[in-house]
Order: C-alpha cells, then structure tokens, then sequence
C-alpha cells in the first residue's frame, strides 16, 4: 500500500485502479456498458461541426510530420489529437474515421468512471450523466476528450503513486499537448505535485529537488513542444478569433470570461450552448436570464465557498481546481475568450481533484454530488435535445452533391470556416472567395482577413473567370440576397439554387447554386487586395 500524502490520518489507499476493471461489481459493468452504448450511438447520430471535420482535413493536408506541425501553428493547438488522425490517415481517408477514434477514446473515459474510479455508485452516476461526459468531450470529436482521460489517468497516479515522478511527468507532458486548456491544467497538477514532492522531504532541499528534476526531464520538454506548436505562425489569420492582447483591459470581457469559467461548472442552460433551438423556435434576445453575466458571476463567491467545503480535509487539492480557473480566465482574458468546451477545463480539473480526494477517504461530500447533479441535469438535457435537432448540414450537403453526380464541378465557397466541411466530406479542394484561392482545407492565413461577405458578388465573378471551362458549383452559409443576386447577374453571371439544407441547429446551414456564365477579365473593385 502506498500512503497518501496525509499519513498522519493513518488511511491508506486502494489498490491500483487497473485491478477495479477485474474485480467490478456486475452493476457497474451494466452501467457502463449502457453508458458506452448511449455515447456511441449519439456519435454516430452526430454530424460533425466544423471544427472537427477541419481536423481531418489537415492531416490529410500533412504528408509528413514536418508539414503536420507547421500547418499546426496555424490552429492554436498542439499535436497529440492529431498525430493519432495523422497515423490513421495513412490506412483511409474517410472523414468518419475522426468519430470512430473519438469513440474510442469516449468508451475508455467511460469505462475510466464506471469501472475504475474510486466513486461511489452515486457519483459514477452523475458523473457519467454530466454535460461533458455525456456529450461535449466524448460526442464531439475534437481533442478535449483524450484530454480529459488523460487528466483522470493521472489523477489514478497521482493518488496512488505520487513518488512515480517519471510516469506522472510523461502523464503529465501528455496532457500538456492535447490542448491550450489542457496545457493550462497539467501545469496546475504539476504545481500540487511539486508542492508534495518538496513538503514530503524536509529534511534536505537536495533531496526534495532531485525528484522533482526527474519529473522534469519529461514533462519540460513535452510541454515546450506544445508550447512551440500552439505559438501561431507569423501569417496566422486572426479574422475568425480576435487577435491575442488586445482586450487586456476591457473589464467588461473579464467580467464575462469569469462568468463563463463559472458556468462550466454550473451548466444551469446547456440547450444554449451549441445555438441549438429548432429553426421554428428563434432563440429568445440575449438567452435566459438565468444565464446571464450578473448571475453567475454572483454565484463565483458560492463556488469557491462549495470548492473549500469538498477539500476542507485536503487543502492542497484545492492548487489544481484553483491555479486551472486562474489560468483559464487568463487565456480568456488575454488570448481567446473561447467556449463551452475550453471553459470545460474547470470541470475536468473538479473531478481530478475529487479523484484524487476519494482516493483516500471514503466519505462521500454531498456539496460534491450537488455540482455532478447539476452539470448531469445539463447533460441529459442537451443529449435528449440533440436527438432530434441536426447538428450540422455539411454532411447532408456533401452527401447530395455526390448522390446528384456534381461531386466534379469545381467546388466555390463562402465563409470559409462554415462551408470547408462541405470540402473535406466530399475530399476535394474548393475554391474560397475569403482569401480568392484554392485550398485543401480551412487554412488560417491572413490572406483571408480583408475579405467582407460584400465582396461576394465581385469575388465569384473572378472565381468564374479563374475556373472558366468548367462546371462550378457555389456553397454559402446564407442565401444570396436579392442585391447579391442583381450585382452578380450585371458581372454576366447566372446562379441556379439546386438545393437548401437549412434545419441544422448550429449556424451550419447551407445553399448549393450551379454558377453559369462568363467574364470577360477579372472585375474591378473585388476588394482583394
């Protein structure tokens, strides 16, 4: 047995999490079993949104790993999610491969939970129900999931293993690269770890630091490279985020980025995350009140009051929950005030510490079971919404434009971050008027920052004349209003609307046009540059 870091309690700690797998209870085995089963299929109900299909088409746009992590440097992120989508895409390039490693690595969260976490029933079951469990980390493919296994695994370590400083800096570096968050929260753990690494050997600085020197050697490097990768490219485009530093000062976003942060923790309206009203129902002005700014940053307070009852007895714990909002309201603040799915970090941070916590004492915290009720509300709330709202169009659009046999007609889009998906389902370049080229995917170049939605009409004409002789089709997020259309047709222009896929729940909705028609020279006045 191996004792935790408070000895003076006298309570040791259970065995390795692995063997739980080969003793569960036949109860958990079933509860985890329908848990996977329930994720899997909403996967596979599940169009993917932009932001996970523009995944695979970079690494499908990355021969070599050399081209994978400078293509990188154009999305904020580090490599680990996509090193694996890489070494997939060397065996198929279906877009569908991103969901079946994605569930992959939801079944190994869930299983995580049900089978060897030290909760109680009880807790695995809101856990389990909980909005980022259920759907935002193991539905939505992206790399926030691996992150979060990835955080739980080491939690396992840290509680059972604290002095196995090597595999908890690998464990640790790991984390570091699936995300900016993640990178956030693994130097929240390190900082606890360092703490009880230095507080457990009083008796010689020496001896405290050479430890610590051994966790280093991985996790230092590992999270440089994915401070290298995640440092944007000096042509990156900033039209679609907001450039970093320029709202250092605005109090108002650091009173709503705090608000955020908090609402990953209380996640009282997840219908409104993902803009997912049914097209019937408009979404009320400025969502429910309940939500707003004034009320969850009034609730700040009641939370880190909650976070001190749950750790009253391991105070050290509350470094990770603690230093991972800090630090997530400083990328917010300073960088990009993000969304549901980076704020989630507070969430993933919550439930490593209770891991860790639980680990070594029994006691079940029944302020701890409120906030996994409330976050379980939310989860089972948006899963029964999404069930009958689609997610996303571009899979829909995509699969028309093949089964209609114009899966050859050169592809024009616009905006580019909304109708890319289109592209990569149909693994074919388009040709995007925001930047006036053609790209394999969404490329993050500023060659695009000058492009307004006004310019259309201008744009498609030099796309005619740019792709003349062949056919063409143009795919847009909003239908040409009849300005647009006034304006194309004085270019010498003809548009056809061949299909409208308008019921999706997020703002990817999209038109498909056959463009005819010819230019005699690139038009005047497009606005390119």
């Amino acid at each position: 047995m191996v004792q935790s870091d408070y000895a003076s309690t006298g309570i040791s700690l259970p065995p390795a999490g692995a063997l739980r797998w080969i003793k569960a209870p036949v109860a958990d085995l079933a509860v985890t079993l329908l848990f996977a089963i329930v994720v899997v299929m909403q996967i596979a109900h599940h169009e993917m949104w932009r932001d996970e299909i523009h995944s695979w088409g970079l690494v499908l746009a990355s021969p070599s790993l050399s081209d994978l992590f400078a293509n990188l440097r154009y999305t904020g992120h580090p490599g680990l999610w996509y090193l694996l989508l890489w070494a997939a895409a060397w065996f198929t390039d279906s877009p569908y491969t991103v969901q079946v490693i994605h569930a992959a690595i939801s079944v190994v969260l869930i299983g995580l939970i049900g089978l060897s976490s030290p909760f109680s029933r009880l807790e695995k079951l809101l856990l389990l129900c909980s909005y980022f469990v259920l759907f935002e980390y193991t539905v939505v493919s992206r790399n926030y999931g691996i992150g979060m296994v990835l955080a739980l695994v080491y939690a396992q370590c840290r509680a059972t293993g604290p002095e196995r400083l090597y595999l908890n800096g690998f464990l640790l570096g790991l984390l570091a690269n699936t995300n900016l968050f993640g990178l956030v929260l693994s130097a929240a753990f390190a900082a606890e770890l360092a703490l009880h690494t230095l507080l457990s050997r009083r008796g010689s600085l020496r001896a405290a630091i050479a430890p610590l020197l051994r966790g280093a050697a991985f996790y230092v490097p590992l999270a440089a490279l994915a401070a290298a990768t995640i440092w944007p490219a000096p042509d990156i485009s900033w039209r679609s985020t907001g450039e970093p530093f320029t709202a250092t000062w605005d109090l108002m976003r650091l009173a709503a980025v705090v608000a955020h942060n908090v609402a990953s923790m209380l996640p009282i309206d997840a219908l409104d995350y993902w803009l997912a009203d049914p097209p019937a129902q408009p979404r009320p002005a400025g969502g429910l009140s309940l939500t707003g700014p004034g009320v969850l940053l009034s609730a700040l307070p009641l939370l880190l009051i909650a976070y001190a009852s749950i750790f009253k007895d391991n105070r050290r714990l509350l470094i990770i929950p603690g230093l991972t909002l800090i630090g997530s309201i400083a990328v917010g603040q300073l960088i990009y005030s993000g969304s549901i799915r980076h704020w989630g970090i507070n969430f993933v941070a919550f439930v490593a510490a209770l891991w860790v916590q639980r680990s070594w004492r029994p006691e079940q915290s029944p302020v701890a079971l409120g906030l996994l009720g409330i976050s379980a509300f939310a989860g089972i709330a948006i899963s029964i919404q999404q069930a009958s709202i689609t997610f996303s169009e571009a899979g829909p659009t995509a699969r028309w434009i093949r089964d209609n046999g114009l899966q050859d007609h050169a592809l024009i889009a616009t905006p580019d971050t909304m109708v890319a998906p289109v592209a990569v389902y149909l693994g074919k370049p388009a040709y995007y008027l925001d930047c006036s080229c053609i790209d394999d995917y969404m490329f993050y170049h500023n060659r695009r920052d000058p492009f307004h939605k006004s310019q259309i009409p201008a744009r498609l004409a030099r796309a005619v004349e740019e792709l003349k002789g062949r056919p063409m089709l143009f795919v847009t997020s909003d239908a040409l209003t009849p300005a647009q259309l006034d304006e194309i047709v004085r270019y010498g222009i003809g548009t056809k609307m061949l299909a409208e896929f308008s019921n999706a729940g997020t703002d990817e909705n999209y038109y498909v046009y056959r463009v005819t028609g010819a230019v005699a020279s690139t038009p005047a006045g497009d606005g390119s540059g």
